[in-house]
């Protein structure tokens, strides 16, 4: 009993230090696991020492225990993508008790560091590795010696199972090593018995393991739970206990059984399967897949039951989002589908698939994710049969000076557009075209071949079909008829400074002479996306106040060719347009708190406010000796160029900025006076001030 109240003392009259960590990440899966553990009793280790970023990373913050401002920073900079490497050297800086401290980081993308300050207790060190896609940091301080750590390694290393299996195995053979030399050895000479020591019972008094899969739930840094305030897939801790409990690492490992127990027959997020129906689909808003899903649990026994919530969205590591999922199709034996329809911008998409049974935790997010190809909105029809000469063929169809990214080009509401018909490499002939334009993408089928040579195109189009969203645009073959654009034969530009008017998508596809037998081919399809872009923002106007015939400078964001001012309701012509800056002359009468509007051909517009009233929200000082040269604060916004008087005296200005004007006054007559803040453009406020 004497031996265990003097421990206790011995302990509890330590600094804080965290003695062993281990922190793993899967780089396949997106896995981030951690496991520590202390010989310090009534301690917990959560929100004192650790971090858990789900799908980001983790960091142990250890010996001597810092303030949590030093995992917030590595939080920012996990975030950040701010290599483990680089955030240690931040540490450092912002640290002064740096070495007395030991830091592992570790990140998803591969980073790793290890970090023993010289002021750490011995046994002190770590050691960093990678085997397979696992990458491992593992350190402590005050332990036995070297082998907690290399045998944790092994551990690592040579345990077959998922990540929770590994990180217990690791844990537990740094137990068997004597773990924290003052609970295995002696409290005050931790590395005296030898690692591992000959006997003993706990090698430490608390201890933790948290394992985050996809689709966890994270959380800043703050509260009870320090920087492991999210919800994770497993949250294991065993912390304020008595130094005569059993060893936490052993409590571990309890914890886990029954963790794996409870997860029985729930859905797990690697032993259940995604399967694509197909996993390329034209960007047309018309073709379908179909995603089909079969749940498993951890063991890998398939469910039987249905009833689960399931839903599919595009995930940022894709290069499009433009896709539609559901409604999801639940057959009630642990088997769903989820019909997919492609939208109408192609790219990659990565599809997270989320699934929660209702039995509490986190939703199980499968992985990894399945990946659909948006391919372009035409397939074979949309390539061009236009021979270039040298056995290949080429896109003469262009719009704005392009075919576009997969046969698509976007452009904005309003803004410039261009259409124009390259010639076929030079021949004695005179390439007379076609052009038609249809409203949307054709449908799927509606393809018509038109010989060897020639090609196909995607769509019939007039006077072949009397389809009413289809037209013919161009006609170089026959004099123009009312209502065509005027053309002549290939090269052919038409430009429109304004564009289209409004939100559309239009297919183009053309028929062109390609040889001199008056042979034809087929050209290219382009998809013309006309869409509303982001609305202008305005960012500052310099100079805030300004007299008519000044020059005014905007800066902002999303400033379109043939933007529109206006000032109080009143037009104002740009001198200068550029997308982030528009420079105007600042017209007669606008007077105070005017109001300018920016507006972009497509009508959207943001709005500021020009020459605002200077507004007093407060004053200091503001009693003083009637012969002056006192000093008077005025606090207020818009401050920054005004003038002031004291009584109908101009005073004297010692600073000023925006949020506050520092006056001396001048001399008065014993009395309140007023005060009156005037900007140049003559707006005013008032206050008073007293002379004695």
């Amino acid at each position: 009993m004497l031996r265990t109240v003097l421990l206790l003392v011995l302990l509890l009259a330590c600094p804080a230090r965290a003695t062993w960590s281990i922190l793993i990440v899967d780089l396949s899966t997106g896995e981030v696991a951690m496991g520590i553990a202390t010989c310090i009793p009534f301690f917990d280790l959560q929100p004192a020492t650790m971090l858990v970023i789900p799908g980001v990373g983790a960091a142990a913050a250890q010996s001597f225990v810092g303030p949590i401002s030093l995992r917030q920073l590595i939080r920012a900079q996990l975030l950040l993508g701010t290599p483990p490497t680089q955030i240690l050297n931040m540490l450092a800086a912002a640290d002064p008790g740096h070495q007395s401290r030991q830091y592992g980081i570790i990140d998803t993308q591969g980073g790793v560091v290890t970090f023993t300050g010289s002021g750490a207790g011995a046994f002190a060190g770590g050691l960093t590795g990678m085997t397979g896609s696992l990458v491992y940091s593992i350190q402590g301080n005050v332990l036995t010696g070297m082998p907690v750590l290399t045998q944790a390694e092994q551990a690592i290393l040579n345990t077959p199972g998922d990540l929770a299996a590994k990180l217990m195995a690791a844990m537990d053979a740094a137990r068997m090593m004597g773990g924290d030399g003052r609970c295995s050895c002696n409290p005050v000479a931790p590395t005296s018995c030898g690692s591992p020591p000959p006997s003993f019972t706990n090698a430490a008094n608390a201890a933790s393991m948290i394992v985050s899969r996809p689709g966890d739930i994270d959380a800043p840094c703050g509260g009870a739970a320090g920087c492991v305030a999210g919800t994770y897939w497993m949250n294991l801790n065993v912390a304020n206990q008595p130094p005569t409990a059993l060893d936490p690492v052993l409590q571990l490992q309890g914890l886990l059984a029954a963790f794996r127990a409870a997860h029985v027959g729930r859905p797990d997020h690697f032993q259940s399967t995604a399967m694509l129906g197909a996993s390329t689909l034209r960007a047309n808003g018309q073709d379908t897949t179909t995603l089909h899903l079969v749940l498993r649990d951890g063991q890998g026994t398939p469910l039987s039951a249905g009833g689960a919530v399931v839903t599919v969205t595009a995930g940022p590591q894709g290069t499009t989002t433009d896709l539609q999922a559901g409604p999801v199709v639940d057959h009630g034996d642990g088997t769903y589908d989820v019909p997919l329809t492609a939208g109408l911008t192609p790219g990659t998409a990565e599809l997270l698939v989320t699934v929660d049974d209702g039995l509490g935790g986190p939703p199980v997010q499968l992985g990894p994710p399945p990946v659909l190809v948006l391919d372009d909105p035409y397939g074979p029809c949309g390539a061009s049969a236009v021979a270039d000469g040298q056995g290949g063929v080429l896109d003469v169809l262009k719009v704005n000076g392009g075919a576009g990214s997969q046969r698509v080009v976007n452009v904005g509401v309003g803004q410039p557009l261009t259409l124009s018909m390259d010639a076929p490499p030079a021949g004695s002939f005179t390439p007379h075209f076609l052009l038609w334009a249809k409203m949307g993408v054709p449908a799927p089928g509606a393809e018509v071949n038109l010989g060897s040579g020639i090609g196909a195109l995607c769509f019939l189009p007039p006077p072949f079909a009397a389809d009413p969203s289809a037209f013919v645009l161009v006609n170089t073959f026959v004099p123009t008829p009312p209502g065509l654009l005027a053309a002549t034969p290939a090269p052919w530009t038409a430009t429109s400074p304004t564009g289209w008017p409004q939100a559309v998508d239009v297919t183009f596809q053309g028929l062109i002479v390609d040889g001199p037998g008056f042979d034809l081919a087929v050209t290219n399809a382009i998809l013309l996306r006309v869409a509303l872009l982001a609305p202008p923002t305005i960012d500052a106007v310099t100079p805030e106040t300004a007299a008519a015939g000044q020059s005014v400078t905007v800066t902002g964001q999303g400033f379109q060719p043939g933007v529109m001012l206006t000032v109080n309701g009143t037009p104002v012509t740009p001198t200068a347009v550029t997308a982030n800056q528009i420079d105007f002359i600042m017209p007669m009468g606008a007077g105070c708190d005017a109001s300018l509007v920016v507006t972009n051909v497509d009508q959207q517009s943001a709005t500021a406010l020009l020459n605002p009233s200077p507004v007093i929200t407060g004053t200091v000082f503001g009693t003083g000796s009637a012969a002056g040269g006192a000093l008077f604060l005025i606090q207020g916004m818009n401050l920054g160029s005004v003038t002031v008087t004291i009584g109908g005296q101009l005073a004297t200005i010692s600073s000023q900025n925006l949020g506050g004007v520092v006056v001396i006054t001048p001399a008065g007559t014993p009395g309140t006076v007023p005060v009156v803040v005037t900007s140049p453009a003559g707006c005013t406020a008032s206050t008073t001030y007293t002379y004695l």
